[in-house]
C-alpha cells in the first residue's frame, strides 16, 4: 500500500536532477547534478565542488546545517564538509555524524584509517563494519580496528590492547561512560573506559545506562552463569541465573532485569512467572514487558494490563510507559503510564515523549490526530509520518486527486512533499514512508519556538 501511493505521487515525474533533498529543519537544499563533465554539488543553488562522480551513500547534514557528501576527482574520493573538501583516498565509507563532528573510514593502499576532521586515526588492516560510534554530539569517538596482532577498541584517538576479537562497543551516560567486551584464548573480558572491570569466561550480553555510568552484562564464570551490574569499574551487584537472556538496564542504572524459563526478574527477585516475555525495560526502575500468553498478549507494568491478540510497543520515554493493543472485532486501546486514554476503532502511530504523546485514531472514514491538548481531524495520512515532538504535531497527508502529498502542523497545511526529493530518498535504499516522514519531522522543527 505504501509503495503503491508513492507511485501515485511520483507518476509522471521525471527528475532532470541525480540527487536532491534538504537539511535540518529545512533551511538549505543541497542538489547533484550532472553534465558533460560529470557531477557537481550545489548548495543553495551554489557550486560547492565538482568531479567525477558524487556518492549517494555518503550524503548527509551536521547539526549547523552543513551538507556532508564524498566526490570522486581524478579518482581520489574525497568527504567534503560544506565548501571544505578533504584529502582524497582510495575509497571512503559512510560518513557518521554527530552534532558537527563528522568522521569516515578511508581506505590507501591496504591501510585503512578512520579521518576525524581532515585528521587521520592510526592504520588498520581493516576495520569492524558499522563499529565507528559517536557519543551525542560528537562528543567521543570509539571504533574497531584490526591488524596483524588482533582487533583493537580506539577510543578518543587511544588504541587498546589486541584481542582475538571485541565486541559491544557502546557509549552510555550520553557520552560519559564507554564499555566493550574482549575475547581471547583465556576467556573473555568486560573493559571499561580502557581498563579490565571483570574477567568471565565468557560475555553473552551487555548494557550501558543512558544516565548514569553504569552497565550491566549476562556472562559465564567459574561459579556459573551470573548477572553482573556495574558503576564505572566497580561491581555493585551480581545474580547467580541458570539462564538468562532479555537483559534491561535502568536508565539511571539503578536496577537490572532478565528473563528465563521461570518468568521475569529485576535484581535477582521474581517480578512475573511468565514464561514468554520480551520488549522487557526498566522505565523508573520498574519493569515494563510484553506478556504472551493465553492465546493472546498483555502488557506488564509491572502487573498485567488486559489482553489484546497484539500489541504495539511498549514505549519508553524517561519513566514513561504507552502502548496500544488491539482486539479482533473490539477494536484498539491506547494505555499511557497504566491509564486507557483511547478505546476506538483503530488507534495507531503512538508517539510518547516524557511530557506528551500524540496518536492517530479512525472513526469510520473520519481520521483524527490525538494528543494530550484534544484532538484535530485530517485527511488521510501517509504511513508512519506522525511526529510529536515539545507539545506540537505534523504528519504527512495524501491528496489522491491532486496526487500529492502535503505536510500539516498542528491541523495547518506547511508545505507539500516534492516528489523529486522522495524519489531522490529512494535511489538512496531509504524506505517511502521513512522517506517521507524525515521531511515531516525538518518542517515541524522548522517551527519550533524561538528557533
Amino acid at each position: 500500500m505504501t509503495r503503491a501511493l508513492l507511485a501515485l505521487v511520483l507518476a509522471g515525474c521525471a527528475p532532470t536532477l541525480v540527487w536532491h533533498g534538504r537539511g535540518p529543519e529545512r533551511r538549505h537544499e543541497l542538489r547533484v547534478e550532472e553534465d558533460g563533465e560529470g557531477q557537481r554539488v550545489l548548495l543553495d543553488g551554489e557550486a560547492l565542488a565538482r568531479g567525477e562522480a558524487v556518492g549517494l551513500a555518503a550524503l548527509g547534514w551536521t547539526d549547523a546545517g552543513d551538507p556532508v557528501y564524498a566526490l570522486r576527482r581524478e579518482g581520489r574520493w574525497h568527504v567534503g564538509v560544506g565548501a571544505a573538501l578533504g584529502p582524497g583516498h582510495e575509497a571512503v565509507g559512510a560518513p557518521v555524524i554527530a552534532g558537527r563532528r563528522v568522521v569516515y573510514p578511508a581506505l590507501d593502499g591496504d591501510v585503512w584509517r578512520v579521518i576525524d576532521g581532515g585528521e587521520a586515526g592510526p592504520p588498520f588492516a581493516s576495520l569492524l563494519a558499522g563499529a565507528i560510534t559517536l557519543a551525542p554530539e560528537g562528543r567521543r569517538l570509539a571504533y574497531v580496528g584490526r591488524d596483524r596482532a588482533g582487533a583493537h577498541a580506539v577510543i578518543d584517538g587511544r588504541v587498546g590492547p589486541a584481542w582475538d576479537d571485541v565486541l559491544g562497543l557502546r557509549f552510555g551516560a550520553k557520552g560519559a561512560l564507554v564499555v566493550h567486551a574482549g575475547f581471547d584464548e583465556r576467556g573473555a573480558a568486560l573493559i571499561v573506559e580502557g581498563e579490565v572491570a571483570l574477567r568471565v569466561h565468557d560475555v553473552r550480553e551487555l548494557s550501558v545506562a543512558d544516565d548514569a555510568p553504569a552497565w550491566a552484562a549476562i556472562v559465564d564464570t567459574s561459579d556459573g552463569r551470573q548477572v553482573v551490574r556495574g558503576v564505572e569499574r566497580r561491581i555493585v551487584a551480581r545474580h547467580p541465573v541458570e539462564r538468562a537472556d532479555g537483559l534491561a538496564l535502568a536508565p539511571d542504572g539503578g536496577a537490572v532485569g532478565w528473563r528465563d524459563e521461570a518468568g521475569v526478574w529485576v535484581d535477582g527477585a521474581r517480578v512475573s512467572p511468565c514464561a514468554r516475555a520480551d520488549g522487557l525495560a526498566l522505565p523508573g526502575g520498574r519493569p515494563v514487558f510484553r506478556c504472551h500468553a493465553e492465546g493472546g498478549v498483555r502488557v506488564h507494568a509491572p502487573g498485567p494490563g488486559p489482553r489484546f491478540d497484539a500489541v504495539d510497543g511498549p514505549f519508553i520515554a524517561g519513566r514513561r510507559y504507552a502502548y496500544v493493543g488491539h482486539r479482533r472485532g473490539a477494536g484498539s486501546a491506547v494505555v499511557i503510564d497504566g491509564a486507557l486514554v483511547f478505546r476506538g476503532e483503530w488507534a495507531g502511530a503512538l508517539q510518547l515523549t516524557p511530557t506528551g504523546h500524540a496518536f492517530l485514531v479512525r472513526r469510520g472514514s473520519r481520521r483524527f490526530v490525538v494528543t494530550d491538548g484534544g484532538e484535530a481531524e485530517v485527511p488521510r495520512p501517509f504511513v508512519d509520518t506522525l511526529v510529536y515532538e515539545g507539545g506540537r504535531w505534523a504528519v504527512a497527508v495524501a491528496d489522491r486527486e491532486a496526487r500529492a502529498l502535503r505536510v500539516l502542523v498542528d491541523g495547518e497545511e506547511v508545505a507539500e512533499l516534492d516528489p523529486s526529493e522522495l524519489a531522490s530518498a529512494l535511489a538512496r535504499g531509504v524506505e517511502p514512508a521513512e522517506a517521507a516522514r524525515a521531511v515531516v519531522e525538518g518542517e515541524l522543527r522548522a517551527r519550533r519556538p524561538n528557533r
